[in-house]
């Protein structure tokens, strides 16, 4: 279950902590940042997709995603999101693509990322990202570097898929991937879940309802 959700510097949110239960109902004014709060949600699951890039580029790109308001000397132009699942712990960290930037100066740029194990209370941690390198825990639990270089414009979760090798980095990528998010779902005669289609069981609806 996720227990609680950290963001900082996305959007209207400079920083919170949000504490979740089984069932979480967020109210506000309009402008509050409850959208905002979803929105951050759903770059964990892209994450885990490998669609992080697309995601932001849809928001207008990375620039466009960071928190726009004043900042502290020690505020970092990145942003930051952290998940808590009671036995797993995720943080993201996402900045600006370095220069030279070329013509893809929008997309994000991974600076940080870092999974933990919780026992008896602890975090341990298992995986850990700066920049292009890497290393987690092995089945063995012995520690492994990544010879290769990473990817800047994608999680490590996206790029590193050997669930016997690596089982709680597939752990996670696998629970973050059966999250389903459903939002401004469409009614129209043009919406997907109107379209005639081969029907077959699946085991959630999708996030468009094309499989209702």
């Amino acid at each position: 279950m996720l227990r609680e959700l950290r963001v900082s510097g996305y959007r209207s949110l400079r920083q919170i902590r949000l504490s979740l239960s089984q069932l979480t109902v967020v109210v506000g004014a309009n402008g509050a940042g409850k959208t905002n709060l979803y929105r951050a949600l759903q770059l964990i699951s892209s994450a885990a997709q490998g669609t992080l890039a697309t995601a932001l580029a849809a928001e207008g790109g990375l620039p466009s995603a960071l928190w726009a308001g004043p900042r502290r000397k020690q505020e970092s132009h990145r942003i930051e999101l952290e998940i808590d699942l009671e036995d797993l712990a995720y943080e993201l960290q996402v900045g600006l693509m370095p220069p030279p930037q070329g013509p893809f100066e929008l997309d994000p740029d991974v600076k940080e990322e870092r999974l933990w194990v919780r026992d008896a209370g602890k975090r341990h941690l298992v995986a850990e990202r700066a920049a292009s390198t890497a290393f987690a825990r092995d089945e063995d639990g012995k520690r492994t570097s990544f010879p290769f270089k990473l990817w800047g414009g994608e999680s490590v979760l996206a790029q590193i898929v050997e669930p016997q090798r690596f089982p709680l980095l597939s752990e996670l990528r696998v629970r973050l991937l059966g999250w389903r998010f459903y939002h401004a779902f469409r009614t129209d005669a043009e919406a997907p879940a109107r379209q005639p289609q081969v029907g077959v069981r699946t085991s959630a609806l999708a996030h468009d309802g094309h499989d209702l």
